[in-house]
């Protein structure tokens, strides 16, 4: 199986990605796109107290709470319309995993219901570059992520795609995986 090769579902001109070379992403970063003013919150966990700063892309920044390993965490922020880039800065040592692990959160809200309030922040995210060095993915991490288009996943220390990590994922056109994939759970 070659893990490397980029899944593109618009029949267009394919990329590759020539398996053994590494595919190198520069921090974790989530690209989001408003049509309005709108407030999201981020659910994540980190190994560290404090060990993750989300730097927003409007000029502000958050840093994260005490809570460590299976505790669960959550940054709100509201944005104006507009294109922006969210930023995490993972401290030496720590390991950021985006989404809350056995709940029904992925990382830009829950995914238990079709309640209103949640279903436009399914629709906000439209890439994300992971960083595998300092970030990992957890089960349903990118569920009901509906405006999910790209995924860039770089080289670091996981060698998994977890369950459930791209469900529901439907405008999903292209994947990048790095060499070091070479599970990806259904």
């Amino acid at each position: 199986v070659n893990v490397a090769a980029i899944y593109n579902q618009k029949d267009e001109e394919p990329d590759t990605h020539t398996p053994g070379e590494p595919v190198y992403v520069d921090g974790t970063k989530l690209y989001m796109h408003f049509g309005y003013e709108m407030s999201i919150t981020l659910y994540f966990r980190q190994t560290l107290a404090q060990g993750v700063t989300v730097h927003w892309g409007d000029g502000e920044s958050s840093v994260s709470g005490t809570g460590t390993g299976s505790t669960n965490l959550s940054l709100a922020h509201t944005f104006q319309a507009g294109d922006y880039v969210i930023r995490f800065e993972v401290a030496e040592g720590c390991i950021l995993s985006l989404g809350q692990a056995n709940t029904n959160y992925c990382v830009v809200g829950y995914v238990g219901s079709t309640n209103s309030t949640y279903v436009p922040a399914w629709n906000t995210l439209q890439k994300a570059e992971i960083d595998l060095r300092d970030t990992a993915l957890l089960s349903s991490a990118f569920r009901m992520c509906l405006g999910l288009k790209e995924v860039i996943i770089g080289n670091g220390r996981s060698t998994a795609i977890p369950s459930y990590c791209f469900d529901y994922c439907q405008s999903l056109e292209q994947i990048t995986l790095c060499d070091d994939i070479s599970t990806i759970y259904e």
